[in-house]
């Protein structure tokens, strides 16, 4: 299954990547994320790997399978403690729209548990949550970028 989402951000892309590439700082931008402690040594590029402990004390360990410097990383998600998710990896990329404007995209491929029944509650209920959640990552991360500061436990975008 696949769920992704879109946004034009109106900042250039090296000041998103910024934020996005320093692995451990995720919570800065993240609304859900508590915090990050880095698993690997390092923390950029493949094989990079965190720890993200979320508000409602789940977590999730995240590995970066492709790092594309600029551009985009792919991880893949593991220890899944709160999602009724078999397998996931995700990708967040960057695409410069011009010198001051950028399209940020988020994108999961993941496969449910449950069977058959997973898969139904993957499209009809998980799909159309990750794809808010997914919006608000978006938002945040816009949002640190112009701001510098972190995004809270109770922080709410404006949706549009």
């Amino acid at each position: 299954m696949t769920a992704k989402v879109s946004m034009t951000i109106n900042l250039p892309s090296p000041r998103l990547w910024d934020a996005l590439s320093q692995f451990d700082q995720i919570h800065l931008f993240h609304p859900m994320v508590d915090k990050a402690s880095l698993l690997s040594s390092k923390n950029q590029g493949v094989g990079a790997k965190r720890r993200c402990d979320f508000y409602d004390k789940s977590s999730l360990v995240e590995e970066i399978q492709e790092w594309v410097d600029g551009k985009s990383y792919t991880v893949k998600l593991t220890e899944i403690s709160a999602m009724p998710i078999k397998e996931a990896e995700a990708t967040i990329s960057l695409e410069p729209l011009g010198s001051d404007r950028t399209t940020a995209s988020f994108e999961m491929r993941y496969t449910p548990k449950f069977g058959p029944l997973g898969w139904m509650m993957g499209q009809l209920m998980m799909k159309p949550m990750m794809k808010k959640m997914f919006m608000k990552i978006l938002k945040g991360l816009e949002q640190h970028t112009l701001t510098g500061e972190a995004i809270g436990e109770n922080w709410q975008p404006v949706m549009n």
